[in-house]
Formats: C-alpha cells, sequence, structure tokens
C-alpha cells in the first residue's frame, strides 16, 4: 500500500513539476533578440512623431502602401486578438505584433529562468496606447537611438539618417519569423518557422530572398520631391493575399479517363504544387491551413459530387508538442 501511494505521489509530484518549472506556457521558446522589447525610441529630429502617419507626410506612398499590409494590422488582426486572448494576453506575443516598447503597458524588467509567466514586471512610463493600434509601424523597423536606418548610403533628408545593409538581406526578418521551440517542444522549423523553411540553395542561387516576393521592387522617389531610386513596395502580400498564393501554388486537374463516354465513371486527381513559394505552404502560424473545395456541377449549375480537404501542419499539442 506504501509502495503504491509513494509511487502516486512521485508521478503527481513529476506531473506538477512538468506543468509548472517544465513545460513552457507558450507555444514557442525564448531568444534574446525577441525576449524583450525592442528599447523605447526617441523621436528623431526633424520630425515631429513616430507615428506612420507622420513618416508619410513625405514617404507618402510606403505609407499608403504599409497601411494596406498585415504588418500595419499586427495587432488589431482579428485572428491575432482570438489567440492572444486565450492565452490571457500573455506579453510575449507583444514583442513581434507590438514590437517597440513605446507600444507596450509594462515593461519587462526579468524573466526568471525563462519561464514567461513568472515575468517580472513595471508600468511603462512612455507607453502610448494609440501608437499600439500601428503594430508593426514604420519605426519598429527604421528608427533606433534617434537616427532613421534604411538601405542608401547617400540619403538627403530633414532627419539624422544611417545606412545599414540588413535591409538588403533576409536578416532583416529574421526576428520575428524564426520563433524558436522551447523545451519538450518537438516541430519541424520551430511554431511560426517560416525562416529556416526557406528552400536555401535553389532560391539564393536566383537571388532571392524575402523582400523578392513579399516587397516586389519598384522605381521611383522613395520621399516626395525626391530622386527616383530602386526600392521595394512595402506591402509585404502572403498567405491572406489570393492573388499571392496563385503566384506560389501551381494547380493541376486530371481526368481518367480523359474523356467521359455517357454512363461511365471518370476519376478526377487535382495536383497542387508548391512551385514559387521559398517555404512551406501554409508557413506561419502552425495553425494555419489550406480548405480545397471540389465540386462536380452540372450545366444547370448544381452540385452533382463534391469533397473537401484541408491541407496543413498536423502537430500532437499535448503532453508535449510533436510535430
Amino acid at each position: 500500500g506504501l509502495w503504491a501511494l509513494g509511487i502516486v505521489g512521485l508521478l503527481g509530484a513529476g506531473v506538477y513539476i512538468y506543468y509548472t518549472e517544465l513545460r513552457p506556457v507558450v507555444i514557442f521558446g525564448l531568444r534574446d533578440d525577441f525576449a524583450k522589447a525592442i528599447p523605447f525610441q526617441h523621436v528623431p529630429e526633424g520630425i515631429d512623431s513616430l507615428k506612420a502617419e507622420s513618416c508619410g507626410q513625405c514617404h507618402q506612398a510606403i505609407y499608403e502602401e504599409w497601411k494596406t499590409s498585415m504588418h500595419a494590422k499586427a495587432f488589431d488582426d482579428p485572428f491575432y486578438q482570438a489567440y492572444w486572448k486565450r492565452d490571457n494576453n500573455i506579453w510575449i506575443c507583444s514583442n513581434c505584433h507590438t514590437p517597440l516598447q513605446n507600444q507596450q503597458p509594462d515593461i519587462i524588467t526579468d524573466i526568471p529562468r525563462d519561464r514567461v509567466e513568472k515575468a517580472v514586471k513595471m508600468p511603462n512610463p512612455n507607453y502610448d496606447p494609440e501608437f499600439r493600434h500601428e503594430g508593426v509601424t514604420c519605426a519598429a523597423c527604421h528608427v533606433r537611438d534617434g537616427v532613421i536606418l534604411g538601405p542608401y548610403e547617400d540619403s538627403d533628408a530633414p532627419h539624422p539618417t544611417m545606412y545599414d545593409p540588413i535591409y538588403r538581406s533576409m536578416d532583416m526578418c529574421y526576428r520575428c519569423h524564426q520563433v524558436p521551440p522551447g523545451p519538450f517542444q518537438f516541430y519541424r522549423a520551430g511554431p511560426c518557422g517560416t525562416y529556416p523553411e526557406f528552400e536555401g540553395e535553389h532560391y539564393f542561387n536566383q537571388g532571392y530572398i524575402c523582400q523578392t516576393c513579399h516587397m516586389p521592387a519598384v522605381e521611383r522617389p522613395v520621399a516626395i520631391g525626391g530622386p527616383m531610386r530602386k526600392g521595394r513596395k512595402h506591402l509585404w502580400r502572403g498567405g491572406h493575399d489570393p492573388e499571392q498564393v496563385k503566384r506560389a501554388l501551381t494547380v493541376k486537374l486530371t481526368a481518367d479517363p480523359p474523356e467521359l463516354p455517357p454512363g461511365q465513371k471518370v476519376e478526377f486527381t487535382l495536383e497542387f504544387t508548391n512551385s514559387g513559394a521559398g517555404h512551406k505552404l501554409p508557413t506561419g502560424d502552425p495553425d494555419r491551413f489550406f480548405t480545397v473545395d471540389f465540386e462536380i456541377v452540372d450545366q444547370n449549375g448544381i452540385v452533382l459530387e463534391d469533397q473537401s480537404h484541408t491541407m496543413g501542419r498536423w502537430i500532437l499539442w499535448q503532453p508535449v508538442i510533436l510535430e
């Protein structure tokens, strides 16, 4: 009897320790560059605000593109908000969806044993609730220590500027698009692992980086009245955009037999090939998926037969994460 009680007690203690000290409360691990928000940024000289609208006074075309992007909606996106609510608005998600400290109500001062639920917080005296709704805003990528960073070495601007080669590389996307797994999380490429999914050699040999597809090249003035420059559109189109999906997928439909004699059955095969994306499809959040609806319709538009298939990542979430 005592042996049995002892074993049950040990098992209970093991389960308790696993769920309170070992198993992460979020579906990813921490990495130094996103465990904390981007530090508080002052408004650079020559501009009146860090808000995107201020940037848009001169960078009008870029601002209009950004407003239509998922970066602009990174905080307000209903998909994100539903997930965030389910996870009790855990602060760590904010470091990619509202990455500037200026956008966050709390400052994280310590993360004991990398347990996000045990993080030590203090109120942020510089928190701007309105700024939070800009998600991944211009300043999140371009403002550091009072200087506007960018891909040009010869900028003539009314504010301080500095060239940084990172804007012409995939590394620009790394911080938020390579979220690592945590302990007891066995993903193939991390939960939001678009960056490590990149099919390096084939696409690198053609000169492709993330920006090639998601920030199409354009030649135009970067600012109103400025010189013509080779730059990129600030659209970041992805799986949410039907036209972008069409460019990534090749769809092939075959029938066996190819011609259908009256009264004979035919078998249709629908093939999807990822022919245009340098990463897996779907990618990003592990719960994203494609739904393929296949219908046979007669000449009057009546559905004779239909099938539906879902394609996505299949993951065991409990008691460990296993893909």
